[in-house]
């Protein structure tokens, strides 16, 4: 099993003030927290996909890299404004044939390592049984799923016939899913406005 973390780093923002990636959260930027918390679990290597600020966002990640434990490569989506699936695409398409992936959003930073360990677990113990892994985090008596996504290297050519804005769940009705329950707020908490960072803050200062 060979699994590379797909960073989706692209976005611009608009509705935060500017790239996710650079926002700052508890000290250290989105980017910095999520590639620190991939490189920390068994991932084989984290792709970084950007597109706005391209640049900038490619400077962070090239700094962090030779502090962290897994290898980091940048790929850039020059169609990002088309939409996300687009830059799960770019990322996967540079891969390894055979490449199972973990798309992992970059306005998700408040996600745990100990997720990323259940649900890489889970995948590799299934010795390639599973298509599709997410987590869930159970909130106001509803269990809802959330980011990260482990997905199979078989799915692959699947989801590079998707459009570039059509939204992997899409995919995900079509397929089986296994469901990974976690202690972990982080994972439905998608920072889009000053609001949702507000409550990234406070959850990071409740650990």
């Amino acid at each position: 099993m060979r699994v590379s973390a797909l960073v989706l780093a692209a976005g611009a923002g608009e509705r935060l003030g500017g790239p996710k990636a650079l926002t700052l959260a508890g000290g250290n930027t989105f980017i910095e927290r999520v590639m620190t918390t991939c490189a920390s679990s068994a991932v084989d290597e984290i792709v970084v996909v950007t597109g706005a600020a391209s640049a900038e966002v490619s400077t962070r990640a090239r700094q962090l890299s030779p502090k962290l434990d897994a290898p980091v490569r940048i790929v850039e989506n020059s169609a990002w404004r088309d939409g996300r699936t687009g830059s799960v695409q770019a990322g996967w398409a540079s891969c390894e044939p055979g490449t199972d992936v973990l798309v992992f959003p970059v306005d998700h930073p408040g996600v745990r390592l100990l997720t990323l360990d259940s649900l890489l677990g889970v995948f590799g113990h299934a010795g390639g049984q599973l298509e599709i892994v997410v987590p869930s985090f159970e909130s106001d008596g509803t269990r809802r799923r959330g980011h990260p996504v482990l997905l199979s290297a078989t799915l692959r050519e699947e989801v590079m016939l998707l459009g570039r804005d059509e939204p992997l769940r899409e995919l995900v009705k079509r397929h089986e899913v296994l469901e990974v329950p976690v202690d972990d707020e982080g994972v439905l908490l998608d920072v889009n406005t000053p609001e949702d960072l507000s409550r990234l803050e406070r959850l990071l200062t409740q650990r």
